[in-house]
């Protein structure tokens, strides 16, 4: 999986780049800071349906946030971005040269929206839609890799038995979400939540040996 082979350690999964900042800390502020072997998978490009280089400026920002947590001046230019071959796809790798405790895996899905109806600038594709079998596939926004839901599954599968995490990190997988092509208020995302039910469900049924955490 690449050229960082850690083993143990935790597995944070994310929907998008900024939600492990707001929802999984002070853990990973706690377990960078005691050097523990973190792999974080950010599931989407959180790029709300904007084009350019909106979702890059979202993947610098956490790169940057890690190694501040590393105690690594944001200015270092010591980080490797990589693609990886992770199962049968490409993944695009970041990691801090010299730490190879940790690494941030980004899939690129397509930001799904609020409503979990996606964006017309990514054709409507939305990881709630792939779910619930609405669509048969989703394409990573850079191109580089197509997934149908069980392509989705087996990735995250082939990570945790590759990874052997001690712990894992999720999202709330029993939070409400909205049936409603419109926003509900008291309603969670739905990347949110259909990235953790997703690994709830892989830990389950591949009867991972992993303390999950949502």
């Amino acid at each position: 999986m690449g050229a960082v082979d850690i083993f143990s350690g935790t597995i944070y999964f994310s929907a998008h780049p900024v939600d492990g900042l707001l929802y999984q800390n002070p853990d990973l502020l706690r377990e960078i800071y005691v050097l523990k072997c973190i792999t974080t998978v950010v599931l989407t490009s959180g790029d709300r349906g904007n084009e350019g280089n909106f979702s890059r400026s979202l993947e610098r920002g956490l790169q940057e946030a890690y190694a501040l947590m590393a105690g690594i001046p944001v200015s270092n230019p010591s980080r490797e971005e990589v693609t990886v071959r992770v199962g049968t796809h490409d993944v695009h790798s970041w990691s801090l040269r010299g730490m190879p405790n940790i690494q941030i895996l980004y899939l690129r899905l397509p930001d799904g929206s609020p409503s979990g109806q996606g964006y017309d600038t990514n054709g409507r594709e939305s990881l709630t839609k792939l779910y619930h079998r609405e669509i048969d596939s989703i394409t990573s926004t850079d191109g580089n890799s197509t997934y149908t839901l069980r392509d989705l599954k087996e990735l995250i599968g082939f990570i945790l038995h590759t990874r052997k995490p001690n712990d894992i990190r999720v999202l709330d997988y029993k939070a409400a979400m909205s049936n409603a092509p419109q926003v509900v208020a008291h309603s969670d995302h739905p990347d949110h939540i259909i990235s953790a039910k997703l690994v709830q469900s892989i830990v389950v049924r591949e009867r991972i040996h992993a303390k999950v955490h949502a």
